[in-house]
């Protein structure tokens, strides 16, 4: 993982996120513990007009024995933000 942000080249549908060179103290104590080596990569891909499913894998080979994975579908008609209402195509 390089630590780049952005869409892929060529148009894609998908917003790949990689991070890297998180602290251990950013990490509070009663939540998930992670190492210095701790990776997180994030995928948003549109999957329709009013839907994007959410991926991650978080990798830290010194704290966890594989990597940790999830996914949802986010769906919405519409969302507010502070004083604004945008609707989604």
């Amino acid at each position: 993982m390089d630590g780049r942000l952005g869409w892929p080249l060529g148009g894609g549908d998908t917003l790949v996120i990689r991070a890297v060179n998180f602290r251990a103290e950013q990490s509070p104590a009663r939540s998930v513990v992670i190492s210095e080596g701790f990776e997180l990569e994030k995928r948003y891909t549109l999957v329709g007009k009013r839907a994007i499913n959410r991926s991650f894998t978080a990798v830290d080979l010194q704290v966890y024995t594989e990597p940790l994975s999830g996914e949802r579908t986010l769906t919405q008609r519409f969302c507010i933000t502070k004083n604004f209402r945008v609707r989604l195509l």
